[in-house]
């Protein structure tokens, strides 16, 4: 296979015809030769007279090929990618990753918002001003949650990504309530005791919400009440909270193609 494969791709680059391709090879092999000429045409190894000026001429990048495997082209891609409008709720270690992850993969559409309680106080003065340092002046300053919530019942965005670096908190509670009430797809990223959360992906009225996760969760747990209430206090107990900077950066870009793969319509179907 592998030989015929090159002789193929021989005669291809001097431009032959598919029928003169068949030609090089015994009769008896011939059905086989075109459908390996076929599937080479569906996987794009080789690509018809028509089509080659759609092929771009510079050097591929990374990210083209990984997008050619899907049948994709970057450019028209993100395009397609950047019309979905997400905010990234949160001021912390994880929302500057995610942000600065969507910037460097092509993805402009996007807020980070900041909610008082998913703050991180690290990245906050004593008078509760973002530090100039704490917030890399390639992305936009963040939105504060009274300006979204008034633009959220004129113009939904239409994912909301819930970030916190100190562990579960109350408020993707809240915005899981938000989620349903506005019919927003969401995805909670959220690094507790070293370890890294993504998920569930809530889309409303098609998949599980977070309540049902938390329901889940509280059938396993011994003390419910003593692990619900250090989780509505995860706010005030960041300070004594630790982490690695490379967990942080490995959650916030799983999340990122997580996001990728969803709204670009990477996934393949469920049958």
């Amino acid at each position: 296979a592998s030989t015929a494969a090159q002789l193929i791709f021989s005669a291809a680059r001097n431009r032959i015809r598919t029928q003169e391709i068949l030609a090089l090879f015994a009769p008896v092999s011939r059905p086989i030769v075109e459908r390996l000429v076929q599937t080479l045409l569906s996987k794009g190894f080789l690509v018809t007279e028509s089509r080659k000026n759609r092929i771009s001429p510079k050097q591929e990048s990374p990210q083209d090929v990984f997008y050619w495997h899907f049948g994709q082209q970057t450019k028209p891609f993100l395009q397609s990618l950047n019309r979905t409008f997400l905010s990234i709720v949160g001021i912390n270690f994880l929302s500057k990753h995610i942000a600065a992850a969507l910037q460097n993969s092509g993805i402009k559409n996007f807020r980070v918002v900041d909610h008082p309680l998913l703050r991180q106080e690290r990245l906050f003065s004593k008078n509760g001003s973002l530090k100039k340092t704490a917030w890399p002046q390639t992305l936009k300053n963040p939105l504060s949650y009274d300006t979204w919530m008034r633009r959220l019942k004129n113009s939904s965005p239409q994912c909301l990504v819930v970030t916190s670096d100190f562990g579960p908190s109350p408020v993707i509670r809240e915005m899981n309530h938000l989620a349903h009430q506005y019919r927003l797809a969401t995805l909670p990223v959220v690094l507790h005791n070293m370890i890294g959360l993504l998920g569930p992906f809530i889309l409303p009225g098609e998949t599980a919400c977070y309540e049902c996760l938390s329901l889940r969760q509280n059938s396993h747990q011994d003390h419910v009440s003593v692990v619900r209430a250090i989780e509505n206090h995860s706010f005030h107990g960041q300070g004594i909270v630790g982490f690695h900077p490379l967990m942080v950066a490995i959650l916030a870009s799983q999340a990122v193609l997580e996001l990728i793969k969803f709204h670009g319509n990477l996934l393949p179907p469920q049958s």
